[in-house]
């Protein structure tokens, strides 16, 4: 390889130093890089929210479409005894996108997939043993 030695001999040609010294400077950069992200992140320490659905956190308004769905002889003499004891049990799931935000510069958004066991008190319309969980991806 002729342009790695000069005319005189054993001296390194300029290309070389010059590929070594802009090697050199990407390799800083690269390293500080990382010193600024690994500090960023050890400043924030972001985590991935979580909460569970309490009625008295939020106000979830929301229409919906219902349809009657015909009852068996078994569904019905279970539905009569929820109804009796005031006490209906239904399940929610469902989905939403939600955005969290870490630090000043990144935003992320993400779906969560809720999935709910309502205990309908329906004489006063509240929820009693309120049991919710959330996968998010």
């Amino acid at each position: 390889m002729p342009w790695l030695i000069s005319e005189r001999g054993q001296h390194t040609s300029w290309l070389v130093w010059l590929a070594a010294i802009l090697c050199a400077i990407l390799a800083i950069v690269v390293i500080i890089t990382g010193i600024v992200v690994l500090a960023i992140y050890l400043i924030y320490q972001p985590r991935m929210p979580c909460h569970l659905l309490r009625p008295d956190l939020f106000d979830l308004n929301y229409l919906f479409q219902s349809s009657p769905i015909p009852l068996d002889e078994v569904a019905m003499e279970t539905m009569d005894m929820a109804l009796k004891k005031g006490v209906i049990p239904f399940d929610l799931n469902g989905q939403a996108r939600t955005r969290w935000r870490v630090g000043i510069f990144l935003s992320l958004t993400f779906w969560t997939h809720p999935s709910c066991q309502l205990h309908f008190f329906w004489p006063n319309g509240s929820t009693i043993n309120l049991d919710c969980s959330s996968k998010s991806h």
